[in-house]
């Protein structure tokens, strides 16, 4: 690429009007930050903007979860059923899809056990024990549950804490509740809970009749929205 001047920007949406474009290869001239925007990629590895400008780092960051949703995908896409390391779904023989609501469980039945990292991922377990009942989402579940709504949940902890995750709904008095439960398989630790839940919903869709969602994260929510589904938005019962 040849770097060129020009009075104007041929970029019909240019935003700053420069008058010292870059030229393309392609003959047409951009200002600067035109170029940056268009082509963020090309603009760090010719040296024009460093790793750190603030429209690459968005560039690199939506890169970065296109390859985690690959991931998820080709992993859910290996999984012959639904699915994994021994989760539970009680209905697993039934043909016809049952009416269903979509059920998170940190930030909806119970608060939000803060700091989780793989360093830290056996203290954090012990740490959702702590976690006080969100009487308003528990409440709510066991209203579905009487309206004849099959109760699915589906969960970003991991595979170590599906232990506590009993016990605690023990505690809480909703383990009998439970007609299919999901926690994040192994293989998509560090995945974002929106990614994969996203690809999860499309199996479990599969599956069940979705209909609501209970859940407390708002790009969890805009995924399940975009699958369809009610939202009920866990934080007015905080």
């Amino acid at each position: 690429m040849s770097k060129m001047f020009s009075r104007n920007c041929t970029n019909p949406g240019c935003r700053d009007g420069h008058p010292q474009p870059i030229m393309n290869s392609l003959g047409w001239a951009y200002c600067k930050s035109c170029y940056i925007r268009i082509y963020p990629a090309a603009a760090q590895r010719n040296g024009i903007v460093q790793q750190d400008h603030p429209v690459v780092e968005k560039h690199n960051a939506i890169q970065a979860n296109k390859k985690k949703a690959k991931k998820v995908k080709a992993y859910m896409d290996k999984q012959p059923t639904l699915f994994d390391e021994g989760d539970i779904d009680m209905n697993m023989k039934t043909e016809k899809k049952k009416k269903a609501v979509l059920v998170d469980i940190d930030g909806t039945l119970v608060t939000v056990t803060p700091n989780w990292s793989p360093e830290r991922d056996l203290e954090w377990v012990e740490e959702t024990l702590k976690a006080d009942a969100l009487d308003g989402g528990i409440a709510l579940l066991k209203a579905f549950k009487m309206m004849g709504y099959e109760l699915v949940f589906l969960t970003a902890r991991g595979q170590t804490c599906k232990k506590n995750t009993w016990i605690k709904f023990r505690e809480l008095g909703i383990d009998h509740l439970v007609d299919s439960i999901w926690h994040r398989p192994t293989a998509l630790n560090g995945v974002s809970s929106s990614i994969y839940k996203d690809q999860m919903i499309k199996k479990l869709k599969k599956k069940f009749d979705l209909q609501f969602a209970m859940e407390d994260e708002d790009k969890n929510q805009e995924v399940m929205r975009n699958h369809g589904l009610v939202v009920i938005d866990a934080k007015k019962w905080w």
